[in-house]
């Protein structure tokens, strides 16, 4: 029998879940766009994020927007690197134009050759997924929850 490298990370916010499982280590999160007071998420970027992140965050017009980008491939980061919030948020940066630019202060192994996936889901969710392996094959899927509280009770 060969044995297979299964790794997979959850995340869930709001009315959705998601698991992502792939053959290389992985990391994901999904956060629903909640309404942030403008001063609130700009004083929040200033205190958690990186300087970049926070000058690049006023020059964006939809900053709520900018802001639950950024926090879910943060997010994907430290879940990939499995320290949660243990890590400094503003140890590492992500700038969001046509491609995501990461860069990072402190040592991790082959921290170039991560691969960054970002979407919205619907109008009110964002979506983002860190690993070492491409991500070019992302499906996602909606299951009934009937389905997950069934595969409950058999467990």
């Amino acid at each position: 029998m060969t044995d297979y490298n299964i790794f997979h990370n959850i995340s869930h916010s709001g009315d959705y879940v998601i698991c992502v499982i792939s053959d290389a280590e992985i990391g994901c999160d999904i956060q629903k766009m909640d309404y942030i007071d403008e001063e609130e998420l700009t004083e929040l970027v200033w205190n958690f994020f990186s300087y970049k992140e926070a000058i690049q965050l006023q020059k964006t017009n939809d900053k709520r927007k900018y802001f639950y980008r950024l926090w879910t491939l943060k997010e994907s980061y430290l879940k990939f690197c499995g320290d949660g919030l243990l890590k400094d948020l503003d140890s590492f940066s992500f700038i969001i134009r046509d491609k995501i630019i990461f860069e990072i202060s402190d040592s991790v192994e082959n921290f170039s050759k991560l691969k960054f996936w970002l979407s919205g889901y619907g109008k009110e969710y964002t979506v983002a997924i860190c690993s070492i392996d491409n991500i070019d094959k992302v499906s996602l899927y909606t299951v009934d929850s009937n389905i997950i509280k069934n595969i409950i009770n058999i467990c």
